[in-house]
C-alpha cells in the first residue's frame, strides 16, 4: 500500500476519532487505500467511525495499527503532503514530502477489515438538524457515564404516536424529556431505542458538524444498529439492551400545579452564588416560593450560610411554599436551556419540581422533574 495525502485531511480525521472513543488506548484503526481513495475505519464495542479521504492512491493495501499512536503521529506531522506505505504487511511507514527528515515506522495489528454495513436511501429518516440537536441539548446532561441505575446511563427515544418522537433520561433524581413533533420521519422510527451516553454525544456532534438542513439516521439489523451519516464520514452505533423503565408515575399534570416565571440568568447566578455555602456532596439548596419572589437558601445547618431572593413574574397565587432540592441538578438543568424565561411549576416539598423553557423550537417541547429532598424518617 501507498498513498498521498494532506496533513490536514488526515488530521481531520484521527482528530474527530480521539473525540468519539473513550477507551483510545485499545482501539484500533484500520485503513483501506482502494480505487475509492483512502478509508479510515476506528471502532470499539460501542462506536464504528467511518471516514473516508480523496487523495493519490499509489498502491491499494490494507492495514491496522494502534489508534492512540496513530493519533499522535498524525498530530505532530510537518504540515504539507504526508506519504504512507505498508510493504510487508507488519510495519506503516509515515513521511514528510515537504521534510526529508521525519521519518515514523508504526507496527501493524493483525486485524481484517470489515466492510461497514451499507446505508440505503429507504431506511433513511431524515431529522431537522437544529430540531434533532435541541432534542439532544435537553436530555444528554442527565445521562450518566457511569450508575449503580442502568436505565440511568442510557437514553430512550420513545415513539409516542406516529407524529411524535420523545427522547427521555433519568438518574432517579432527575427525569428530562424533549418530544419532536410533526417530522415525517417519526412514523418510520422504532417504537423504543436505548443508547448510551457516549453515543447521544456523537449524535449531538453530527448535528453541529452537518452543513445540511437535515440530518440522514438509518435503524439498521432490526433495530440493534443506529447509523448516522454526512459527507465523507459514518458512525454506527450500537443500541443498548437496557429496557427503560415506565416513567409515567414521575410526571404530574402541570395544570393543577402552582407557577411562576423566572430569569434564567437571575436564577443561574444567584444558585451559582449559594451553592458557595453547601455541603460539597449534598448541594442541598431550599426554594422558597412566595408572592413575586424566589428565595434560595442554604448551608443554614452548617457553619456557612447564604440566602438571595429575586423577583419573579406571573406567580399564579400568593401561598407559600418551601422545598428542598439538588441545587447541582437545578444547575445542569438551567445549563441546557437555551431561553432566558423559564417556567417552575410547584405544589409543596412532597411533589417533584417541574422545570421548562417558556418559549421553544415551534416543534419541541421539552420538561425537567426534579425530585425533592426528603428527610428520612
Amino acid at each position: 500500500m501507498q498513498v498521498r495525502v494532506t496533513k490536514q485531511d488526515l488530521y481531520s480525521i484521527t482528530s474527530r476519532m480521539q473525540v468519539s472513543f473513550g477507551d483510545k488506548d485499545h482501539a484500533n484503526v484500520a485503513i483501506n487505500a482502494d480505487s475509492r481513495g483512502l478509508r479510515v475505519q476506528a471502532e470499539d464495542w460501542l462506536l464504528t467511525t467511518c471516514s473516508s479521504i480523496d487523495c493519490e492512491v499509489i498502491e491499494q493495501g490494507r492495514c491496522c495499527v494502534p489508534a492512540a499512536l496513530f493519533a499522535n503521529v498524525v498530530r505532530e506531522l510537518p504540515e504539507g503532503d504526508v506519504g504512507f506505505a505498508c510493504d510487508d504487511g507488519r510495519t506503516l511507514v509515515l513521511t514528510s514530502m515537504q521534510s526529508q527528515h521525519f521519518y515514523f515506522k508504526l507496527p501493524c495489528i493483525e486485524q481484517t477489515w470489515v466492510e461497514p454495513a451499507p446505508l440505503h436511501d429507504g431506511d433513511c429518516l431524515s431529522f431537522s438538524v437544529v430540531e434533532f440537536d435541541y432534542m439532544l441539548s435537553q436530555v444528554v446532561a442527565t445521562v450518566q457515564q457511569e450508575s449503580t441505575r442502568p436505565y440511568a446511563t442510557t437514553g430512550c427515544f420513545h415513539k409516542l404516536d406516529e407524529k411524535t418522537l420523545r427522547l427521555v433520561a433519568s438518574d432517579g433524581y432527575t427525569l428530562s424529556y424533549c418530544d419532536l413533533q410533526g417530522s415525517a420521519a417519526i412514523a418510520a422510527f422504532p417504537q423504543q431505542i436505548c443508547v448510551g451516553r457516549r453515543a447521544l454525544l456523537e449524535l449531538q456532534r453530527a448535528c453541529r458538524e452537518c452543513a445540511e438542513e437535515n440530518i440522514s439516521l438509518y435503524v439498521l439489523q432490526q433495530g440493534r444498529v443506529l447509523a448516522v451519516a454526512s459527507e465523507g464520514r459514518r458512525v454506527y452505533i450500537r443500541v443498548s439492551a437496557i429496557d427503560f423503565p415506565s416513567y409515567d408515575s414521575a410526571l404530574h399534570d402541570i395544570g393543577d400545579m402552582q407557577s411562576c416565571i423566572v430569569v434564567r440568568s437571575d436564577f443561574q447566578m444567584a444558585l451559582k452564588r449559594v451553592l458557595l455555602a453547601t455541603n460539597r456532596k449534598m448541594r442541598g439548596v431550599r426554594l422558597e416560593f412566595s408572592a413575586g419572589k424566589l428565595t434560595l437558601q442554604a448551608g443554614k445547618s452548617s457553619s456557612s450560610e447564604c440566602r438571595e431572593s429575586f423577583a419573579v413574574a406571573k406567580h399564579t397565587t400568593a401561598a407559600t411554599a418551601a422545598i428542598d432540592v439538588n441545587g447541582r441538578f437545578i444547575n445542569s438543568i438551567l445549563a441546557t436551556i437555551a431561553y432566558d424565561n423559564i417556567l417552575i411549576y410547584f405544589v409543596n416539598d412532597e411533589y417533584p419540581l417541574v422545570i421548562m423553557p417558556e418559549t421553544e423550537l415551534p416543534s419541541c417541547r421539552s420538561r425537567h422533574v426534579v425530585q425533592p429532598i426528603r428527610e428520612r424518617t
